[in-house]
């Protein structure tokens, strides 16, 4: 009896039944042609194209953000050096291309200091709600290096009993999944969620919640904070690689944006850049990047908490969704090439098969528990349709979602 019940409990929570669909879509000039459902969804990274629409009414698109050396070193030995990381897609290979060309003038000593300077909203990273204190805000974590911002910690059961992250202690609590949706009164975001094991931050009770049956190692990625010395190690065996001696490597916090130097090796991205990588990457972190570049970031919208889509505060009606995303793409469809494609990764699931001359170009997002996707179907370059779809269903980042969302939008491919 014991068995079965926890069977029941089980399939009471990861249900099995249809998946809820909310999906319009619409001609050139807004007429509904096909609806399902009507209901105010989590738009998730669909927030992000609508900050994009946003962010080019506010900033300056062509502001260049800059990172690199200020001057050049011609002699074999300088006393001192500056580094400047404003860029916040700066890269770790773009920062070892600079070394290579700083090592060609000639350098081979830093006798007194490197000093690395950086901004607050570069890699301070701060939540935008309580739930995501924790979260990676990057969509693809990986182990930690100046391109990212997590580090993947690996979770032993019954030995790993406290994790560090993000200047926190959280103690881990293993939960078996039959428990797995209690959380308190409200529902936090999952860090990970796949079939073998769920990992919730519950920030109330600074613990860990891992899900699971099982007993494997969990590999869960958490958010962390700019480590001035994970940095400075990094420059340093960079220097060290190109046969440059340094003394002493420090990190400096700027309140100011320096203006890049007329002489020096440098490099960098403008907003415009910046915001096509956040939509089409859909990173989490330069959305809140850019949301914090804009005078008055908050409310983002009459709907939206963020603009990320990370918040579950986040609601806003499908139609809405499609209006908006229509007006964006009408009013300014130089946009479009924000956009992802047909051959974006995520839509491999959906299978779809476009007519010749067509061509679909979308945002996807997904939370725990959801799917969507919203954007244009073109014919010869021109709009046909438009469309927002929501779908909702316990195993929808397990592919539950993907064939009621390829039976609604195939029609009109």
């Amino acid at each position: 009896m014991r068995i079965l019940f926890s069977i029941l409990l089980i399939l009471n929570v990861f249900s099995i039944e249809s998946p809820d669909l909310n999906a319009v879509v619409t001609d050139n000039k807004g007429n509904v042609i096909k609806q399902i459902g009507a209901h105010w969804i989590q738009p998730a990274s669909l927030s992000k194209f609508l900050l994009a629409s946003r962010l080019t009414s506010s900033l300056k698109l062509d502001d260049m953000w800059w990172h690199g050396f200020y001057g050049t070193a011609h002699p074999k030995k300088i006393n001192q050096l500056d580094y400047y990381l404003y860029d916040p897609i700066a890269t770790t290979d773009e920062i070892k291309a600079h070394i290579k060309k700083l090592k060609k003038t000639g350098l081979s000593e830093i006798t007194r200091t490197l000093r690395i300077h950086h901004l607050h909203n570069n890699h301070h990273q701060i939540g935008i709600m309580r739930q995501e204190d924790y979260e990676c805000y990057t969509a693809y974590p990986r182990d930690y290096n100046i391109d990212q911002n997590c580090t993947k910690h690996i979770i032993k059961p019954g030995k790993t009993k406290y994790i560090e992250t993000n200047g926190n202690t959280l103690r881990v609590k293993f939960l078996s999944r039959r428990y797995c949706p209690y959380q308190g009164d409200y529902q936090p975001s999952a860090v990970v969620n796949k079939p073998e094991y769920s990992v919730w931050v519950n920030p109330d009770e600074k613990t860990l919640e891992i899900c699971t049956d099982n007993k494997q190692d969990v590999s869960v990625p958490l958010k962390t904070k700019f480590n001035s010395s994970q940095v400075t190690q990094l420059f340093k065996q960079l220097l060290t690689n190109e046969g440059i001696k340094t003394n002493k490597i420090v990190t400096v916090l700027d309140t100011v944006k320096k203006t890049p130097p007329m002489q020096g090796i440098t490099s960098g991205h403008t907003i415009q850049q910046i915001i096509k990588k956040m939509v089409n990457q859909s990173n989490n972190y330069l959305a809140y990047w850019l949301t914090v570049q804009i005078d008055d970031p908050t409310p983002f919208t009459q709907y939206l908490s963020d603009g990320s889509g990370l918040s579950r505060y986040n609601w806003i009606d499908i139609n809405e969704v499609e209006n908006q995303y229509r007006r964006i793409l009408q009013e300014k469809p130089w946009m479009k090439k924000f956009l992802p494609d047909e051959t974006h990764p995520p839509l491999e699931d959906y299978h779809f098969n476009l007519s010749e001359n067509r061509k679909l170009f979308l945002k996807t997002g997904a939370l725990a528990q959801v799917r969507n996707l919203a954007g244009v179907i073109e014919q010869d370059g021109q709009p046909l349709y438009y469309f927002a779809i929501s779908c909702l269903h316990p195993m929808a980042m397990e592919g539950a979602c993907a064939g009621p969302i390829h039976d609604f939008l195939s029609p009109y491919l």
